[in-house]
């Protein structure tokens, strides 16, 4: 059988007005959605520790050094961010911010300590990744697809989409205020457009 492109698949989904057609369940689809489960647990936790006045840490960092080829850009950096805390990390350019975020997530290697609600970034990447979200500076775009498919495709991990995978795409588009431009393509929007689409991109992954 033919593999069904995720693209064309939620962009029919998301002109059909008509109910979605049924499908057997797929026991594969829950070992899909465990890290997702495995967030919505932790923040079903977090909500109820802050009603009771407790504080939960969502990222420690501990003695990271990071270093491209011969050159260290970061030694010995440690701090921590509690969840639902707002952090700027402030400094002049070329001083290793970009770098101590992609660190931060797995991007980049390095030597320390990385964790997320617990989790060691080097020893739990099937768990890390229902967390972070990172919109670089300068999002990467394909250009051709609309702005729908381009936020759908931070969806499109698996290889049969959900109508919730659809509706997860129009309801952070809406909230973003790009709903108007889900049919637009990608290429044709403006620098901040853009940049709202790259949020939308990383929200939709429910981070």
């Amino acid at each position: 059988a033919a593999r069904r492109d995720p693209v064309d698949v939620g962009r029919r989904a998301h002109a059909r007005t008509s109910q979605p057609e049924h499908r057997e369940h797929d026991p594969s689809d829950r070992r899909r959605d465990e890290p997702h489960r495995r967030a919505a647990v932790h923040r079903a936790v977090v909500a109820k520790r802050e009603t009771e006045g407790d504080m939960i840490e969502a990222l420690r960092v501990q003695n990271l050094d990071v270093s491209i080829g011969q050159k260290s850009i970061l030694t010995d950096i440690s701090f921590s961010v509690q969840f639902s805390e707002i952090v700027a990390i402030v400094g002049p350019n070329g001083s290793g911010k970009s770098t101590l975020l992609k660190a931060a997530i797995g991007l980049l290697p390095s030597h320390g300590s990385i964790a997320w609600f617990r989790y060691e970034v080097k020893r739990s990447r099937s768990r890390l990744h229902a967390y972070p979200a990172y919109v670089p500076q300068s999002p990467t775009v394909i250009e051709g697809l609309t702005v729908f498919e381009t936020i759908l495709l931070a969806r499109s991990s698996r290889l049969f989409l959900r109508p919730k995978d659809v509706e997860g795409v129009e309801w952070v588009a809406q909230q973003l205020e790009v709903f108007d431009l889900l049919e637009r393509r990608i290429e044709t929007l403006s620098g901040g457009q853009r940049q709202r689409v790259a949020l939308a991109r990383a929200l939709v992954m429910r981070p």
